[in-house]
């Protein structure tokens, strides 16, 4: 299974790593991620204390949504939590891993339609998946990270909240 996981998540970093690596991102401080959901009207709570990696630690979450934002002490303790989070993510959605094939496969009888936006530059990845139920995104800037999971129904504000945090 250890082994299976390793190429998962080469596989998915070598993905990551050539759609598009010339663009970079500025991170934002977690002051800067409360400011951004106060005027969509998400008010996050500090859980700095929860994770020892971390330098601040945002956590919304309401009946349709809950997010996470992470600013990590070392960059690359954020992109193994961003890994792993992808993975989870996928299987969320209605993805099923092959551990014989190690290929992503669409479980077909959980789902209709899933769709999967892959994006990444220099310094930052970001993984957008969609079912008809809902929405998913997991994006790392540098030593930052934010996961987000909501119902389907707040994917367009959702995607302008991503646009105005810059992520």
């Amino acid at each position: 299974m250890k082994k299976y996981i390793k190429l998962f998540s080469l596989v998915l970093v070598s993905i990551l790593l050539l759609t598009g690596c010339s663009s970079t991102k500025e991170a934002i401080s977690g002051d800067k991620f409360v400011e951004v959901a106060n005027t969509f009207y998400y008010y996050p709570n500090d859980i700095t204390s929860y994770y020892d990696y971390s330098e601040t630690a945002k956590y919304y979450s309401d009946k349709d949504i809950s997010m996470t934002f992470i600013v990590g002490k070392r960059a690359y303790d954020i992109e193994g939590v961003f890994l792993d989070e992808v993975k989870n993510v996928y299987e969320k959605s209605g993805y099923t891993v092959s551990e014989s094939t190690t290929q992503a496969v669409i479980n077909t009888t959980t789902l209709s339609a899933v769709k999967a936006d892959i994006t990444s530059g220099k310094n930052w990845q970001k993984v957008i998946i969609t079912n008809k139920n809902k929405f998913y995104c997991v994006s790392r800037i540098d030593d930052t990270y934010l996961e987000i999971e909501a119902d389907i129904s707040q994917k367009d504000n959702l995607i302008k909240f991503l646009d105005a945090l810059g992520y």
